[in-house]
């Protein structure tokens, strides 16, 4: 960027930089910055994109400026077939491949060494803390869904993945990360593979994972919604396929979300009921969880609880099968719970 100076065009005053210019403006004038330069040096008017979309732009505090153009329109203006304002090298904000080049290399000098070490720890405890809001994830959802629905967006996304500079640029990250011992065998010394395999053998010896493990996945068709639902474990299959049989209507495939906070780390999570009572006018929860409830951590009894709590605020009534599902526990458990 070029250095200048900054005049007010409200009283005259000179300043150095934008920072300075900025704290004139909102402690003398009371105003912000993106106010001051749509009033006097916009003429009053929002800048729209560049590429003549008419969409408003969003206000840089990094570039102290709007920007040229909205997230992904600056592709167009290389399109013959998109009218509108064309980038030329008259544009004040355009830079030459050396002035692009003298920004690259002061970015990497700045992430090298120690100083570079402490700058990215920082950056990753801002997106980690940001990632933790519910808001913030919903926000990101919404986004990516709505770029994806848009078969014009999708077709752009899916054709720059096939273009060799991408392809380069992603061999390079690779190679890098192998270097790093990010990836590959270097990513795993031996005392890692050690304690990662001591922890398979005692999955395997308890029956949590092999193929005497109770929890099998699988798809099932589920009559009841007419399509296949996932099934997380042995006994949620065993649960359906009683309901299928004794003519209790269940699905797991509903959009009950229910939140709750692990006190032990602050992270809030979200649990998913297994079934749902598809009976008219009924409201139950089934949960078919066994040693789940049984544990003692404290992200068990807290999402319990939520889900007690939420059961009860939503009126819902809320039952869990705690021992393996076979039709003698089922049919005295339905008869107990009529």
């Amino acid at each position: 960027m070029i250095e200048k100076d900054f005049i007010c065009e409200i009283c005259g005053a000179v300043f150095k930089n934008s920072r300075a210019f900025s704290s004139h403006l909102h402690r003398k004038h009371k105003v912000n910055v993106k106010e001051y330069f749509v009033k006097y040096m916009c003429d009053g008017v929002q800048p729209t994109c560049g590429c003549g979309c008419g969409v408003e732009t969003k206000w840089s505090s990094t570039h102290f400026r709007f920007r040229r153009f909205i997230p992904g329109h600056n592709a167009r203006i290389n399109d013959p077939n998109t009218s509108g304002h064309q980038w030329t090298t008259e544009d004040p904000y355009h830079l030459t491949p050396e002035q692009r080049e003298k920004n690259a290399e002061s970015v990497r000098k700045a992430y090298q060494g120690e100083n570079g070490k402490k700058i990215k720890k920082k950056i990753s405890k801002k997106i980690l803390k940001l990632a933790e809001s519910e808001e913030y994830r919903k926000k990101i959802s919404e986004g990516i869904k709505r770029s994806w629905a848009d078969p014009e967006m999708r077709a752009k996304r899916m054709a720059a993945r096939n273009t060799p500079e991408y392809k380069e640029k992603r061999s390079k990250i690779a190679y890098r990360l192998l270097e790093e011992g990010v990836w590959g065998v270097g990513a795993y010394t031996e005392e890692s593979h050690k304690k990662l395999s001591d922890h398979a053998c005692q999955m395997i010896e308890e029956g949590k994972i092999g193929p005497q493990a109770n929890h099998k996945t699988e798809w099932k068709y589920n009559p009841f919604t007419d399509k296949e639902e996932y099934m997380h474990s042995s006994w949620e299959t065993m649960f359906l396929d009683f309901c299928i049989k004794n003519n209790i209507p269940v699905t797991k495939s509903h959009d009950i979300r229910i939140s709750y906070v692990n006190s032990a780390t602050g992270k809030t999570h979200q649990t998913i009921p297994d079934f749902i009572s598809l009976e008219e006018g009924e409201k139950i929860i089934y949960e078919t969880k066994g040693k789940f409830f049984k544990d003692n951590s404290v992200q068990n009894k807290e999402k319990l609880r939520s889900t007690i709590q939420w059961a009860e605020e939503n009126e819902y009534n809320y039952f869990i099968i705690d021992e393996k599902p076979t039709e003698e526990y089922l049919v005295e458990f339905f008869f107990n719970n009529k």
